[in-house]
């Protein structure tokens, strides 16, 4: 059995005697297999899957100990199964499972009482909170794709082109990456659609003397990169310099702040701290950042609200931002990790305010 299976078959609550997983980010972690459906059953010594004929073949080639089953005859085989097995109550993941993929699970294991009280929930999230140096690798190699895909934008990005153009040319220098499945590209923003942290590109042409924000990230996989880069086309007024040093500061003194058992409302805090100092407190309107793996959003959060603290083996982003509705706004963002010679950041391009010629040709 893989490491991970064994850990989660260690760790199962003591009140469970199963655990009925249905989720792809889930079913990807145990088992490495990337699919779009399937039902992985592990107890405290074995694991089953049931996956249909899209996905059998690559199911028979995990080298995990695990028996393969056909969706087909899940109705007729899961109930079976639970009884062989002697499981009374299994539970399933509480964050992931519907309310109506819940009722289905309970209407096919009558003799089975399912829970949702978030005890495997919480199993789960711990396991994958702290990344093994293979996962940080891979994350690392996404987040490198993703930069060389930003710095080759560079040349690309000029006054006229739309927010949309440079999403859609920022996403196909991602892919065409090596290894890269995916990425993420959309929140490409410029001049006054700055202001919206989580707005999408669109057909707004880019100006000069306005900020393009880009906040992309390659996947690798199943890994996420996450990085935010503001630049400028065209001279930028002493206000968008003041501001952009402002907000780097931040980042700065976050990220200097970032050791095993501060809590994370603490490192929040210190890129808050900062930019109230410089009288914009209420502009940077959203957390500090998050942690990343195989979703682009994981917990634990660096936010004012948050009770966890940081702990080793977290992969968590950086990324103070500020935002004036119908003006402009910028953020800058890198990942760090918090590994066992310290904290270390994954990005390698500068943070320093890059000013973009005007003109028809951008140099780096």
């Amino acid at each position: 059995m893989n490491q991970r299976l064994s850990t989660l078959m260690a760790e199962l609550p003591g009140h469970l005697d199963a655990a009925i997983i249905t989720s792809g980010v889930n079913r990807r972690y145990y088992l490495g297999l990337e699919s779009t459906a399937g039902t992985l059953v592990v107890t405290r010594t074995d694991a089953f899957l049931f996956v249909d004929g899209r996905y059998r073949e690559a199911a028979g080639a995990l080298e995990s100990d695990i028996t393969i089953l056909p969706t087909e005859e899940m109705g007729r085989e899961l109930p079976a199964l639970m009884a062989r097995l002697g499981v009374r109550t299994a539970g399933v993941e509480s964050g992931y499972v519907t309310l109506s993929g819940f009722e289905a699970l309970c209407a096919r294991l009558p003799g089975c009482t399912l829970t949702s009280d978030g005890a495997l929930q919480e199993v789960i999230l711990r396991q994958r909170r702290h990344k093994s140096p293979e996962e940080v690798a891979l994350i690392r190699k996404a987040q490198h794709a993703s930069e060389r895909a930003y710095l080759n934008l560079l040349d690309f990005i000029r006054p006229g082109r739309t927010e949309k153009e440079l999403a859609l040319e920022l996403y196909r220098l991602c892919r065409q990456e090596p290894d890269v499945e995916s990425a993420h590209t959309d929140l490409l923003l410029a001049g006054p659609n700055g202001s919206r942290p989580h707005g999408m590109a669109g057909d707004r042409p880019i100006r000069c003397g306005e900020f393009v924000t880009m906040d992309f990230g390659a996947v690798v996989e199943g890994y996420y990169a996450d990085m935010t880069r503001t630049v400028a086309v065209g001279e930028p007024d002493d206000e968008m310099r003041a501001l952009y040093q402002l907000v780097l500061s931040a980042k700065n003194a976050a990220t200097v702040a970032i050791v095993p058992g501060i809590p994370c409302a603490e490192v929040d805090g210190a890129a808050r701290q900062v930019i109230t100092a410089g009288g914009c407190g209420p502009a940077f309107c959203h957390g500090l950042g998050h942690s990343i793996g195989l979703e682009g959003h994981e917990n634990p959060r660096f936010r004012e609200d948050s009770r966890a603290v940081v702990e080793e083996g977290l992969v968590m982003s950086v990324e103070p931002g500020v935002y004036f509705p119908g003006r402009l706004g910028l953020r800058i963002e890198d990942l760090v990790y918090v590994g066992p010679q310290g904290v270390e950041s994954l990005n390698e391009t500068s943070t320093e305010l890059i000013v973009l010629p005007a003109g028809h040709s951008a140099s780096r």
